[in-house]
């Protein structure tokens, strides 16, 4: 599914336009963007748990190369889903 496809979906389900559902849309990873800069936890109830995470310096190896260098710490968004999520997918 696309975000074109998604949009709609969601206008659909929602009753209302395509422009809505689309700054609905916006407006949520807006404010989960902000709180992810802030290092607050988003904790969807039955989805899961949007975080940030500090990944530590490593050494990495250029397979062309061989040459090996350092990659600096940096923070990356993360996401764990809830059990009851992770529950939908197990067969």
């Amino acid at each position: 599914m696309n975000n074109k496809e998604f949009v709609a979906a969601l206008a659909k389900r929602c009753g209302t336009t395509t422009a809505d559902a689309t700054d609905t849309i916006e407006s949520f990873v807006e404010v989960i963007t902000e709180c992810l800069k802030e290092n607050d936890q988003v904790n969807i109830s039955g989805f899961g748990v949007l975080e940030v995470k500090m990944r530590n310096e490593r050494v990495s190896v250029n397979p062309k190369t061989g040459q090996r260098f350092l990659v600096p710490p940096k923070i990356v968004p993360a996401f764990r889903p809830s059990s009851k999520l992770k529950d939908k997918f197990k067969d």
